[in-house]
């Protein structure tokens, strides 16, 4: 998939797709810390210049990897969740 929303890049990790993402400056933020953290950076293009005959922009992703950095993640934000319930304040 070749898409410049973040909703693509997120369904295509959802379905375990391979994907390009096309930067765009709104939202940069955003997809970057997503894709930083799954280590998938490589999957950014942001210029023409960053397109070459070398790189196949629809390379297979190890999934594996990327879910079990996705599945340490979410963990850990469970036990924060549970820890720190809403309107709940953080005892120091």
């Amino acid at each position: 998939m070749f898409t410049n929303f973040y909703h693509g890049a997120v369904f295509s990790i959802i379905f375990k797709k391979p994907f390009t993402f096309f930067s765009r400056e709104v939202k940069a933020n955003k997809i970057n810390d997503l894709l930083n953290d799954l280590n998938l950076k490589d999957r950014i293009i942001a210029s023409e210049e960053m397109l070459d005959a070398e790189r196949n922009p629809l390379s297979d992703i190890d999934y594996n990897v990327v879910y079990k950095t996705l599945d340490e993640r979410i963990a850990t934000s469970r036990q924060y969740t549970f820890r720190y319930p809403v309107g709940c304040t953080r005892m120091r």
